[in-house]
């Protein structure tokens, strides 16, 4: 079964943090820059390990706050 998750991320925050906004849509911070893909490496970092039996993809806004990530369930 696939799910899709919006986030909303934060980047170079100065406390990590993973916030439920809805039933499909998170807030995460993180200390991460968003620079050289850092912020999203940790985000999905964040993520599987919420969701450990899933494959876990960011989908859409590698470039932007506003990301689509895929979880697809094993």
């Amino acid at each position: 079964m696939m799910k899709h998750l919006k986030i909303q991320a934060y980047p170079d925050s100065s406390k990590e943090s993973v916030m439920k906004k809805d039933k499909d849509r998170l807030i995460i911070r993180v200390r991460e820059p968003a620079e050289n893909n850092k912020a999203n490496d940790r985000i999905l970092e964040i993520l599987r390990n919420l969701y450990p039996s899933a494959i876990i993809r960011l989908t859409k806004g590698h470039h932007s706050s506003h990301k689509i990530v895929s979880i697809v369930e094993k």
